[in-house]
């Protein structure tokens, strides 16, 4: 029996999956053509002899046509490589404890008993795998009759004939792995990234089963009836450890403060005391004398987590959901942006100049009043109550004002839901510091009284984007609130909570976790923020929106919790006297920073009527780490490498207190076997290449969104500068020296990602601690994709 190398023996999983090696397409047969796994065609020769030197795979990487595309996949499988490794050793290395580098348990961002349920989807993933393979073979049998082994042979050397020759000389078992590796690494469900990322991202917290208080009141009615019974204890005994759980949860439906919830019984207990906790819970002092005392849902158990009554808990953040959220925020600088355009009255237009006249009706001064009556309603409401039933209602008096909720945060990284006027104008506002952001303060100076058209006649110049270089061609309505022209009309922008985003520059950046199971019980804090989450769970949509967004009001510098009786009573229904802000601090209280904090529990309003926002910023993270079919050079992608710097954050030495190297801690997972007397200097010289090239990836997802602002400002002002000055066209433009390289320092300002003070990292992708750095790195690359350079060089591959 023949068998060609695989990879001429210089890469192999780790441990349990070592016979896995590499499967990553479905054609082998087809030489040099897109769709072909890199890792194989490296090997192919057309008389089937894996003779490659270091030349040959290093050509494949660098050579002009292919090159790109085939670091990308290389790259590529080999991430996919390191997942299944890290999912099929879980318990070698995590559980039982065998690896070099193991869970920190108490890292803020690990998942409380990570390891046990990665073992547990390893599992599910392996026989799910299985029975696929089977499920086939049965069609195979099905469609076959007594060919069928043949005819299932002939397709595993068609799919693999790198490694063996024909059908009479093949080990099926060992190209039967090959095909179980190959569905692991690429299958559309059953691969070993996506579950992964299932449990990683796609998860909420670990919670509790809860018991309402009426189902706990008919347990009480029963429990005490049998405790009434002196006569039969032993019917008593038998009842309570039908459902032990009863006792704990008919005391701890009594009190509200789950802080004070207690575990009554367990099953150890003698039935001496078991009988005694009985009588207690069902007591007077307790209870009341009916179970009038009953008045709160509790959980089923407060000793152990639980996956199930995910609705009760919808939208907590687990501490692998923090980590994405914290990354995604920390490198595409997001904001809320909500927007009211005014268009152009019947003769106005944008190309040929803006002038008064171009909002104003021909005939009385219809369009000037509504528009003085919006932006005066605008600019005298500190508290932005108007502008969010503006948002709510989605209309407005001004027939000619149109509303607009984003669906989407706006990032730094270039979209077509936002014009780059927008983009350009708000993080002018956001990022610009006070000696370059020249704002126009004369907008905001204007008083919006007396008559309308004078308003205009004062309003319109100052924002009419003549080209002027004493002041930018936008102002602020008031603060977090923008007013500019573009060719659809006026243009009035809020910063939804820009207030949080203030508090956000001096908030504390300590990175802090939810705790797990303590003292065989539910960690009192983690176990707080559930019952709130449970009780705002069973809150009206209305009574959602009103604790999200009405009570809490940070879009301005003030902060008001006062409202109208009959309504604040209205909306306190069913609210077990949960506080006015309480809701909102509570609830995903170790997203540290203060914006952040904001955006994610804002999404939870997203689709509830009465809303005023509607983004998801969940939903944003997961587009951006999702798994992919494609392995084209998206300049967005971080699912390449999102597993792989979550478990690299998390992970500790067993042993000592050593940094982590990442190029040690990638060892734990795939092997270039660099001592091999035959091909050890291309396993030397393709694990150089990966090494270097994981790591530019990493500076890639923290550099690329500034350089797509860069270069999206940059192509605005470009097309802004062609038009001829005969034409009238408004040339006012934004122009930041700083875009390019001081754009990543100024957004940590704001959008920081939280630190654990005690943790270093060694040799790994840079973090925006060294803003320096990335700033020229930046810099470096905005130039070179300028001026055509950048992917055209070989610079990565060492």
């Amino acid at each position: 029996m023949k068998k060609l190398l695989t990879l001429l023996g210089s890469i192999s999983i780790i441990a349990t999956t070592g016979q896995m090696v590499v499967a990553c397409a479905t054609d082998y047969d087809q030489k040099d053509q897109d769709g072909n796994s890199i890792l194989i065609q490296f090997l192919k020769k057309l008389d089937g002899v894996a003779e490659i030197k270091t030349s040959d795979i290093l050509w494949k990487l660098i050579n002009a046509e292919n090159g790109p595309k085939n670091r990308e996949k290389l790259t590529l499988e080999l991430m996919q490589m390191i997942n299944l490794s890290i999912l099929s050793n879980a318990k070698n290395n995590y559980v039982d404890g065998n690896g070099k580098y193991v869970l920190d348990d108490s890292y803020p961002y690990n998942n409380y008993d990570l390891a046990n349920t990665l073992v547990s989807r390893w599992d599910t993933l392996s026989k799910n795998v299985d029975r696929q393979i089977e499920n086939e073979k049965k069609k195979y049998e099905k469609d076959y009759g007594k060919k069928w082994e043949s005819e299932w042979d002939k397709m595993l050397l068609n799919k693999y004939t790198i490694y063996q020759e024909d059908t009479d000389d093949m080990d099926r078992n060992f190209l039967e792995a090959k095909y179980k590796a190959d569905i692991l690494l690429t299958d559309s469900s059953n691969n070993a990234s996506k579950t992964l990322l299932d449990v990683l991202i796609n998860t909420d917290q670990q919670g509790v089963t809860w018991v309402d208080q009426n189902t706990i009141k008919t347990k009480y009615l029963k429990l005490k009836a049998y405790v009434a019974n002196t006569e039969a204890n032993a019917d008593l005994i038998a009842y309570i450890r039908s459902d032990i759980d009863q006792l704990s949860q008919i005391y701890n439906s009594t009190i509200e403060d789950s802080s004070a919830w207690e575990n009554k019984a367990k099953s150890s207990d003698t039935d001496e005391v078991l009988i005694a906790t009985a009588k207690e819970v069902t007591g007077k002092d307790i209870a009341g004398e009916n179970g009038e005392n009953i008045l709160y849902d509790a959980p089923s158990n407060i000793d152990e987590f639980t996956i199930s009554d995910s609705t009760s808990r919808s939208g907590f953040l687990s501490s692998s959901q923090r980590f994405f959220v914290d990354k995604w925020y920390n490198v595409q600088a997001p904001l809320a942006i909500s927007e009211i355009t005014i268009g152009f009255s019947e003769n106005g237009k944008f190309d040929d100049g803006i002038t008064e006249a171009d909002f104003k009706s021909a005939v009385g001064d219809t369009d000037q009043k509504n528009t003085f009556d919006l932006l005066a309603e605008i600019k005298n409401d500190t508290e932005n109550k108007s502008w969010k039933t503006y948002m709510a209602g989605g209309t407005l008096k001004h027939p000619k004002a149109t509303v607009k909720q984003y669906e989407k945060l706006l990032t730094l990284n270039n979209s077509t839901d936002f014009t780059q006027d927008l983009r350009t104008v708000v993080y002018d506002y956001v990022l610009g510091e006070a000696a370059d952001k020249n704002i126009n303060e004369n907008v905001q100076k204007i008083e919006i009284t007396g008559d309308a058209k004078e308003f205009i006649n004062k309003l319109i110049p100052e924002i009419n984007r003549t080209k002027n270089e004493e002041k930018k061609f936008y102002g602020a309505l008031k603060v977090g609130t923008l007013i500019y022209i573009d060719s659809t009309g006026i243009h009035i922008v809020n910063i939804d909570g820009y207030g949080f985003l203030k508090e956000s520059e001096s908030a504390n950046k300590e990175l802090t976790g939810q705790k797990g199971i303590e003292d065989d019980k539910v960690n009192s804090e983690t176990l707080k923020e559930l019952s709130t989450f449970k009780k705002y769970s069973k809150l009206t949509d209305e009574q959602k929106v009103y604790k999200m967004q009405t009570t809490v009001n940070k879009d301005v510098k003030t902060t008001s919790d006062s409202q109208d009786e009959d309504t604040e009573s209205n909306l306190q229904k069913a609210d077990s006297g949960i506080g006015a802000n309480t809701y909102f601090s509570e609830m995903n209280s170790k997203v540290t920073n203060p914006y952040l904090h904001y955006l994610v529990n804002t999404s939870l309003v997203k689709g509830l009527k009465g809303a005023s926002t509607s983004f998801d910023i969940l939903s944003e993270v997961k587009s951006w780490a999702q798994i992919s079919s494609s392995s084209s050079d998206s300049s967005s992608a971080y699912w390449m490498t999102c597993v792989f710097d979550y478990f690299k954050e998390i992970s500790k030495p067993k042993s000592g207190n050593e940094e982590i190297d990442q190029n040690e801690f990638i060892k734990q997972f795939i092997e270039f076997n660099t001592d091999s007397e035959t091909n050890g200097e291309l396993a030397t010289s393709t694990q150089s290449w990966f090494f270097n090239g994981l790591k530019t990836k990493q500076d890639w997802t923290n550099i690329q969104p500034s350089i797509s602002f860069a270069q999206a400002n940059k192509s605005w002002v470009d097309t802004i500068k062609s038009q001829t000055d005969a034409s009238g066209y408004p040339k006012a433009i934004i122009e930041n020296s700083w875009y390019k390289n001081d754009l990543i320092s100024r957004s940590q300002n704001y959008f920081w990602k939280p630190t654990k003070s005690t943790r270093l990292l060694l040799n790994s992708s840079m973090e925006f601690n060294n803003n320096l750095d990335l700033n020229k790195l930046s810099l470096r690359i905005f130039d070179e994709i300028e001026y055509g350079l950048f992917f055209k060089t070989n610079k990565e591959v060492k």
